[in-house]
């Protein structure tokens, strides 16, 4: 295991075998250990997209999983070939968007090789091995699809469902179309002069006009005391990672995180912990947070519910029945916190 100094972790596949987890304001998706994507869910409609989408080497044979990669803002996996080829795959995430890409850049390649990969694309959810399954009801939904040259488009045949689009850097060879949602295909490209080439598969769920990023806002630590084999730093980056990715905007316009992503369901405890730590790095979210539970969460006895269910056109909250929780003293300690905060900073 190899840690880098921009929090990177790198290790073995045995070491990390279920992959992790991407998320923005607008997307939660599952990844495999290589780098593959394991389902997509949108916040704007709580629906699953995409249950599988891959791009493999060929021959697979011919390429070896040498180290799995961890990165704040991507997972990779690099391949090694006996004559000394590598390829480096990275799975990203828009910051922002429904929009990810798998990219792949190989080094080492004798000049003027193609380099063959496999492509295999199932448009709704499906069964996962690795993580949780994702609804029957979505993976039993039909797609029809358009392909041309360097993009399939898959539609819901009931167009109840957004558009997705799949776009490769390269022509589509072989693409094949099975019903009721499965594309397949290859595509080739060829090195350079150095040996090095690139190329890459995106897949957009009908995203709005929104300037694509990768680029996450991390703080550093202040605290430079620390000796230099210490992982806290390590924990600090992280913790802010997954912090963003785990936080979205729902369809009820509504912003908020679920303690079991992906979901729609805010429960007022862990938003109340979560707010203890973001007032630190990103308290703008802090105060839509707080936002979010005071809209819809406190009864008119002033006790505060156990959670709320962000469901567009069907909103609800829960208390379970309980005259006192420790939902309502939790609520009103991260409030505190947040404006003491803002106060210590000079901030309104």
């Amino acid at each position: 295991m190899t840690l880098l100094p921009d929090g990177t972790w790198i290790g073995k596949r045995t070491q990390a075998p279920r992959g992790c987890s991407l998320g923005n304001a607008s997307t939660f998706l599952r990844a495999t250990s290589l780098a593959d994507v394991d389902g997509v869910w949108l916040a704007e409609n709580g629906h699953w997209y995409t249950g599988e989408l891959s791009v493999t080497p060929l021959p697979m044979a011919d390429w070896e999983v040498q180290d799995v990669v961890y990165a704040p803002e991507y997972q990779g996996v690099i391949y090694q070939r006996a004559d000394g080829a590598e390829i480096v795959k990275k799975l990203l995430l828009d910051t922002k968007r429904a929009s990810l890409q798998i990219s792949l850049e190989a080094h080492y390649l004798p000049e003027g090789t193609p380099l063959t990969c496999a492509v295999r694309w199932r448009t709704g959810a499906a069964l996962s091995d690795i993580h949780r399954q994702q609804p029957y009801g979505y993976i039993e939904k039909r797609w029809s699809s358009r392909v041309t040259k360097n993009a399939v488009y898959a539609v819901s045949t009931a167009q109840e469902e957004k558009t997705q689009q799949l776009a490769s850097s390269a022509p589509f060879e072989k693409p094949r179309w099975t019903e009721p949602n499965l594309f397949t295909a290859e595509f080739r490209c060829i090195a350079n002069d150095l040996g090095r080439l690139d190329a890459s598969i995106c897949l957009t769920i009908e995203a709005e006009d929104i300037p694509k990023s990768t680029h996450l806002p991390i703080k550093p630590m202040e605290d430079t005391s620390l000796p230099d084999n210490s992982l806290i730093p390590y924990a600090h980056q992280w913790g802010q990672v997954c912090s963003h990715r785990v936080f979205h905007r729902y369809g009820t316009g509504d912003w908020g995180f679920t303690n079991d992503p992906p979901g729609n369901t805010v429960v007022t405890r862990d938003c109340a912990w979560y707010i203890f730590g973001s007032d630190y790095f990103a308290p703008e979210l802090s105060a839509k947070l707080l936002t979010t539970l005071k809209k819809h969460c406190i009864y008119p006895s002033g006790k505060v519910a156990e959670y709320v269910r962000l469901e567009r056109g069907n909103i609800s909250i829960e208390d379970y029945g309980l005259n006192i929780n420790d939902a309502t003293p939790l609520f009103l300690l991260a409030l505190a916190h947040h404006h003491h905060l803002r106060n210590l900073q000079g901030q309104p």
